[in-house]
């Protein structure tokens, strides 16, 4: 498996598929890593209640049990397009500072027992499998900065957040994951995740 290969722009990489081109993309593949600060005004606590979602055009929720379907391009790339949905953002009458999401999405394979350790250094990061111990190993990550370029799309009161492009090999045998947890500029955080074994 390749390890943390992403699309950040059809422009940049080669490979892309013509019908999955940038401007699809929420942020336009245009890094935004460097967009996000905490406000040391904010004094919102708790944590974030974040929803795990698929879409280009509408929020679906991705339920528990279940990887987002990829599709495949002509060059045998295969790709989806992940969202996000934070039901407790910040206010907007708490002003422009707090109206930032940041959002680390993982695609990672799982396997039963502890990480292994290699020459003293634990390779993978311990996760909990169904109440045991497991190791993710990280396939593909991307994080990105919603609010920045434009405002956060609020849906009743929620912040939603589409078409977040990815592309990674097609799913292996065994048990995969996709887990998004966001921060928001008063340091609260939350995650959600979705696993899966695929035959």
């Amino acid at each position: 498996m390749r390890s943390a290969v992403l699309v950040l722009c059809c422009l940049v990489l080669a490979g892309c598929e013509t019908e999955v081109p940038c401007d699809i993309d929420n942020v336009g593949c245009s890094p935004t890593e460097d967009l996000f600060a905490l406000d040391p005004t904010c004094t919102l606590t708790g944590p974030l209640l974040v929803t795990l979602g698929t879409g280009t055009s509408a929020f679906k929720e991705l339920p528990s049990g279940e990887l987002p379907a990829l599709e495949h391009g002509p060059q045998g790339g295969s790709h989806s397009f992940l969202a996000i949905r934070v039901a407790n953002p910040a206010p907007v009458s708490l002003g422009e500072q707090t109206q930032l999401l940041r959002v680390h999405f993982v695609v990672s394979t799982e396997t039963a027992g502890p990480c292994p350790t290699v020459g003293g250094v634990t390779t993978g990061e311990p996760v909990d499998i169904d109440g045991a111990p497991g190791c993710a190993q990280r396939s593909t990550s991307r994080t990105v900065v919603f609010g920045a370029r434009a405002p956060l799309h609020r849906v009743d009161g929620a912040v939603e957040e589409l078409s977040v492009l990815f592309q990674w090999d097609p799913y292996g045998p065994g048990r995969w994951a996709v887990t998004a947890t966001a921060t928001d500029p008063c340091g609260r955080t939350g995650s959600d995740k979705s696993a899966a074994v695929v035959p």
